[in-house]
């Protein structure tokens, strides 16, 4: 995969990110996130993690001991010693999260 492809992707990916907040448009989202995985090439896999990412998160509880432990912790284990492509992919969700939550405390 190309470095303008990956920012393509990346793009799309951001996109449906902020589309998933609308319930009504919640399927739309996850067909372009599914859709992103099957055509993501070589790095199809960036995809589904991050999915399941945001999936095991989204609703995560906004204290300070809970955005430390999904910094800190969660997000830094999926970042080590991956793609910058990745490490990208996988901040962009953490950024969601935290829209979605209200905002770090």
């Amino acid at each position: 995969m190309t470095q303008e492809e990956k920012e393509v992707y990346a793009a799309i990916f951001k996109a449906a990110l902020a589309i998933s907040k609308n319930p009504k448009q919640l399927d739309f989202a996850i067909y372009t996130l599914k859709a992103l995985k099957e055509f993501g090439g070589e790095d199809k896999e960036t995809f589904t993690v991050c999915w399941n990412f945001l999936k095991d998160n989204a609703d995560m509880e906004n204290t300070d001991e809970n955005w430390d432990e999904l910094v800190n912790g969660k997000l830094e284990d999926l970042c080590k010693g991956q793609s910058k492509f990745r490490r990208r992919m996988l901040v962009n969700v953490a950024e969601e999260i935290n829209r979605r939550i209200g905002g770090a405390k």
